[in-house]
């Protein structure tokens, strides 16, 4: 099985943010991206 999505690192290249760091950073995206969108953040579950 192939992966298109996957991203290897040569081992020789250290991480430039913390794991939190990148979640942090991720989250602030998504929440940037839905309020241009018109959305309210955090999305509510539709039931």
């Amino acid at each position: 099985m192939q992966y298109s999505n996957v991203i290897v690192l040569p081992t020789s290249k250290q991480p430039t943010m913390s794991s939190i760091e990148m979640v942090d950073c991720i989250n602030t995206d998504r929440a940037s991206k839905a309020k241009r969108e018109g959305f309210s953040v955090p999305l509510q579950e539709v039931s």
